[in-house]
């Protein structure tokens, strides 16, 4: 086999690699929320979900992907989408399942092209556990996510509902000191590892740094200070130290990816002090981890070291899979096929620059 052949066919298998990846939640259009308030007094539960209508018309087989449903197609689908969403949620005290008593969409259809409907459930009163549970499409090809907020008195518990973890559980004092909740970290972990397994350009960064590094130590090294780096600046950010507007970080982001990959194309491969872009670029990415944590899913505030370490872990997770599908390949390809390796870091990193270059420019442009 040739060698500009071995090639296009490496090449060809990383990008059905990285399509196929971002394939798994394309058709998660939009963010998904659930605002859920216990009242533990009374025991009341009021919920608001907040949903892609053209997500859960595609769901329910209304339209086709990528299709935007009309106001008489969800206007018919009306009962059905009331009926899906009161089928697929529950609310359970004290392992019994509380009794949903008054249901309502807020403007269907709404302006903004989501469906935003709310449930009131009756529980007992003074419960010492409530679970919510949230099923909402997490069935469909490559799992559904949705971003809850769950208030109890002055508590807020943020959480995630997705395939792998479909229920959360509160835990009101019933003398008025603060609400807790179910650890946090197993869901902090799982969202850590998702977000570098679905964060393309910190796949293609730690990529393009695979193809510098010519030993296994070498490696160690510089995984260690692309960890220490992303690390302290995640903490910072995070807990809302020391942060840096994405505006910035982003683009410098992509920055980082362009400048290794080009440095790898330019020196083929063999450049020495890799170790050090690697902590100085991961002190950039750090920010970039930390803006979902300052976003879409905040530390709760009782567990927000644990949970902030947990997420950390996920995202070493991530990049430990990464290193550890691509460096075998690419330590091989440099110790017995070295011409084979010379045009597969070419093309390899002229990829990776050619994403690099459009996010760079979509960042600073059209941000």
């Amino acid at each position: 086999m040739s060698m500009a052949r071995s090639s296009s066919l490496l090449v060809a298998f990383s990008a059905i690699f990285f399509l196929s990846l971002s394939a798994a939640f394309a058709h998660q259009t939009e963010q998904a929320e659930q605002a859920s308030e216990v009242r533990p007094e009374t025991g009341e539960v009021e919920q608001l979900f907040s949903i892609s209508a053209e997500d859960l018309a595609h769901h329910l087989g209304a339209v086709e992907h990528g299709e935007e449903p009309s106001s008489q197609i969800l206007r018919e689908l009306r009962d059905e989408i009331g009926d899906y969403i009161d089928e697929h949620t529950a609310v359970i005290a004290d392992d019994e399942h509380c009794e949903l008593i008054e249901t309502d969409f807020v403007g269907l259809p709404a302006a903004d092209g989501r469906v935003h409907y709310h449930q009131k459930w009756q529980c007992p009163p003074r419960p010492r556990e409530v679970a919510f549970e949230n099923r909402i499409m997490i069935d469909s090809a490559g799992g559904y996510r949705h971003m809850g907020r769950i208030q109890v008195g002055e508590a807020i518990h943020p959480t995630v509902f997705d395939t792998r973890f479909p229920t959360y559980a509160v835990y009101p004092d019933i003398d008025e000191e603060p609400s807790q909740a179910e650890s946090a970290q197993p869901r902090f972990v799982w969202q850590g590892l998702l977000h570098i397994l679905f964060g393309f350009d910190h796949i293609l960064f730690i990529l393009a740094l695979l193809f510098a590094v010519r030993r296994f130590w070498s490696l160690v090294v510089v995984v260690t200070a692309f960890t220490v780096g992303h690390s302290l600046t995640l903490a910072l950010s995070a807990l809302d130290i020391w942060t840096i507007s994405p505006r910035i970080i982003e683009p410098l982001i992509a920055l980082s990816i362009l400048y290794v990959a080009a440095k790898n194309i330019v020196s083929g491969g063999d450049w020495r002090h890799v170790w050090s872009l690697a902590l100085a670029f991961g002190l950039i990415h750090g920010f970039g981890f930390s803006y979902i944590l300052r976003g879409d899913l905040p530390l709760p505030a009782d567990q927000a070291i644990w949970a902030l370490l947990a997420f950390n872990l996920g995202v070493e997770i991530g990049h430990l899979a990464v290193v550890a599908v691509a460096f075998p390949l690419v330590y091989w390809l440099r110790s017995n096929k070295e011409k084979l390796f010379s045009g597969v870091n070419r093309w390899i990193n002229a990829a990776i620059v050619g994403a690099a270059l459009y996010w760079m420019i979509d960042r600073i442009f059209f941000w």
